[in-house]
């Protein structure tokens, strides 16, 4: 594979990191608004997941109008296929946003990307191969970013939301695999749509459950301004990037995508810092810049090797 078509996959998932890294600030506004408009305190699951439920119903409604080809060509392996991918992202969305309602942004960005150390794993029990030796030198060093980024003390937390995102990063681990294995004979128009309907489904059965969701004062949530934050969550954190995502990561080594993954909290602090006014610490940038060579790292060419165990 020439060098250009080997690093164009890897730019758009840097691409999707950026959404994604965005929609931190903007999901944790939407969902405490939520809570507000139903008389809840802020860490209350029911925002979170009521958000949930409505960005990805939306993102399913644009998704079927806008792409033709979501509509056409299904079969039962295309719905069993996507319904595997989309379970592992319905649960790891749940578990990562109910977590994000009992604790800070930078906290759950860096359990969410706990994942590059679940991916190897869950390759290595499934496949039975080991990754590419530069990617698996990247993979410590690229915790270690992670680490300073979020703070030491946030890497070693086991309280509040941090149970709660280390289990979204075990089920971000399985789907990323999932989709390696299943998404590279689909169509990726219908794998999305699958991702973005099986997810409105699992917070939609959820989310009206929960206490405080018959409270949600429907027409004080319309009036308010955070559509302002719901607008660019939908379209760019949830179409755009998972979009990209299920178009490009099955042509990324699974956990090299876990890597590029880890941009993700890297533009959520960067956002933070521009939108919500924090600072980033010397710890931090030193961090984000121990990520980006964790990606210098896991792009230098090396031949792979493969175990068999």
């Amino acid at each position: 594979m020439s060098a250009s078509h080997r690093h164009f996959p890897v730019a758009m998932l840097v691409l999707a990191c950026l959404f994604w890294g965005m929609g931190f600030s903007w999901a944790k506004n939407f969902g405490n608004a939520i809570n507000q408009a139903a008389g809840q305190p802020s860490d209350a699951a029911v925002g979170p997941l009521t958000g949930l439920t409505l960005r990805f119903a939306t993102a399913s409604l644009l998704w079927l109008i806008v792409v033709p080809a979501s509509r056409r060509g299904w079969t039962w392996q295309t719905a069993w296929h996507g319904g595997l991918v989309g379970a592992m992202l319905g649960l790891g969305l749940i578990l990562q946003h109910v977590g994000l309602g009992l604790s800070d942004e930078s906290v759950i960005a860096f359990l969410t990307n706990l994942t590059v150390i679940f991916v190897p794993i869950w390759v290595l029990v499934a496949t039975r191969q080991r990754p590419r030796m530069a990617v698996l030198v990247a993979v410590p060093v690229a915790l270690i970013g992670m680490a300073l980024l979020a703070g030491l003390r946030t890497a070693t937390s086991t309280g509040g939301g941090a149970w709660w995102g280390v289990a979204c990063a075990a089920a971000f681990a399985a789907e990323i695999l999932l989709l390696d294995r299943l998404g590279r004979d689909q169509s990726p128009a219908r794998i999305t749509l699958l991702l973005f309907l099986t997810a409105t489904i699992s917070c939609g059965v959820i989310a009206p459950l929960l206490p405080g969701f018959r409270q949600i004062n429907w027409p004080e949530l319309a009036r308010s301004a955070i559509w302002y934050d719901a607008l660019p969550l939908t379209l760019l954190t949830t179409v755009a990037a998972f979009a990209i995502m299920t178009a490009y990561q099955p042509k990324v080594d699974p956990t090299r995508a876990a890597v590029i993954y880890l941009c993700e909290p890297l533009f959520a602090a960067g956002f933070a810092w521009w939108h919500n006014g924090r600072s980033m610490s010397v710890d931090a940038i030193a961090g984000a810049g121990l990520i980006l060579a964790a990606n210098i790292i896991a792009e230098l060419p090396s031949r792979r090797v493969e175990s068999r165990l």
